[in-house]
Formats: C-alpha cells, structure tokens, sequence
C-alpha cells in the first residue's frame, strides 16, 4: 500500500511538471482531471496503509 501510494503522489505532482510539449487537450485534462485525481487516491491508499499497519498486531 506504501508503495501504491507513492506511486500515485508521484504521479499526481510530476502530472504539473509533465505538461510541456504535450497535446494541448492532454495539457487541460492533466492540469484538471488526472494528476488531482492521482492525488486524490494517494491520500486516499496513504491512510488506508497507515490504518491497516496500526491494526497489525
């Protein structure tokens, strides 16, 4: 889960800086949809992780 995490946070901060030469509807929809989604489900998987470890016994 850890690792799913970083994974997402990567790609959700890297999306901004991913932008240039790209197509300018890819542009929009990375700016808009993808990378605050990835970062979204970082949050999302990050505490889920940290719940599952603290119930490990």
């Amino acid at each position: 889960m850890y690792a799913l995490t970083a994974v997402l946070l990567t790609r959700g901060l890297g999306g901004y800086f991913m932008n240039s030469g790209a197509a300018a509807e890819f542009q929009r929809l990375n700016t808009f949809v993808y990378s605050p989604l990835c970062l979204a489900l970082a949050a999302l998987s990050g505490t889920v992780a940290v719940a599952a470890s603290r119930r490990w016994p």
